[in-house]
């Protein structure tokens, strides 16, 4: 519907396309890495009236813009049902072999979701709350077996037993998949983005990427 859309306005040079509020499923993609292609388009407003825009999984691009210019969205949100990231809750440490013993958490998805197996994994640790003082992500070594997270061997600061000891009991581990397209991408043409863009699909990665020299996202 969107493509269709998107390609009857480039062909009658219909400078605004404005789509009826509402909540989109994207459970299909339109490319290898994306759902929706705008290919060639050029000053073209899309106005997505406030809309919810859904991708199922979160290692693919939702929007990608190909040769085009000076193309806008606007007034949408992006999600995505799958989502790469999960958390658990802390019950041992033991720093000098960099293993964590954890529990999993209700409504959570499991370590084992294909989603989270896609790509390297990352952990935060926190504490009510917050990310505990001198700590920062660490790479997870893998394989991961049942109710352990052992980290990776690393040069880094915050790898080492007495940063690894600031973690305790109760604390909480959020494990993130690191990998994958940008949500909403530009490649060879310019992209403007406003309104509410993401919401809470990647959280480590940036939100728009652009492979190309000139772009621009409000």
């Amino acid at each position: 519907m969107f493509d269709a859309g998107i390609r009857y306005a480039l062909a009658h040079k219909i400078p605004v396309v404005t789509v009826t509020r509402g909540t989109y499923y994207f459970l299909s993609k339109q490319t290898a890495e994306s759902y929706l292609l705008v290919e060639s388009a050029h000053d073209l407003t899309l106005d997505l009236g406030s809309s919810e825009l859904l991708f199922r999984d979160s290692f693919h691009g939702a929007i990608t813009l190909y040769h085009g210019r000076n193309v806008t969205l606007e007034n949408f949100s992006i999600d995505f049902l799958n989502l790469p990231f999960t958390q658990l809750r802390i019950k041992h440490v033991d720093p000098t072999t960099r293993l964590i013993q954890y529990e999993k958490m209700a409504g959570w998805p499991m370590l084992s979701d294909p989603v989270l197996q896609q790509s390297e994994l990352w952990v935060l640790v926190f504490r009510k709350g917050e990310l505990i003082p001198g700590t920062n992500r660490v790479a997870l070594q893998k394989p991961i077996r049942q109710g352990e997270l052992r980290i990776a061997v690393s040069d880094a600061p915050w790898v080492q037993p007495a940063v690894l000891a600031n973690y305790g009991e109760g604390d909480i581990a959020v494990i993130t998949a690191r990998g994958g397209p940008a949500a909403a991408m530009a490649a060879s043409g310019t992209l403007f983005a406003t309104s509410r863009f993401l919401r809470r699909a990647r959280w480590d990665c940036k939100w728009i990427k652009a492979r190309t020299r000139e772009w621009m996202a409000g």
